[in-house]
């Protein structure tokens, strides 16, 4: 699976809460930290496809490319992209 070791310190209280939560799921603690961390990032990827559909689409009704109209975007956030 490629998986890589980190450390990470977080709040004893949410540590708790998540044991709780993973419990209930039948996981252990960090299989449900990586599940949470997998299904945020799949959203963000899919916000980001969102906001370039609309870009395109903007550029394709104006003629006019979004960032020429005013509107930044950082060119990390889309190299992180793809």
């Amino acid at each position: 699976m490629g998986l890589q070791m980190i450390s990470i310190r977080l709040p004893k209280a949410l540590i708790d809460d998540l044991k709780y939560f993973a419990e209930r799921e039948g996981l252990g603690y960090q299989p449900l930290i990586r599940r949470i961390l997998v299904r945020w990032a799949s959203h963000e990827y899919k916000l980001v496809a969102q906001e370039r559909f609309a870009s395109s689409m903007a550029t394709a009704a104006t003629g006019v490319p979004e960032a020429e109209a005013g509107v930044y975007e950082p060119e990390e956030r889309m190299a992180a992209c793809g």
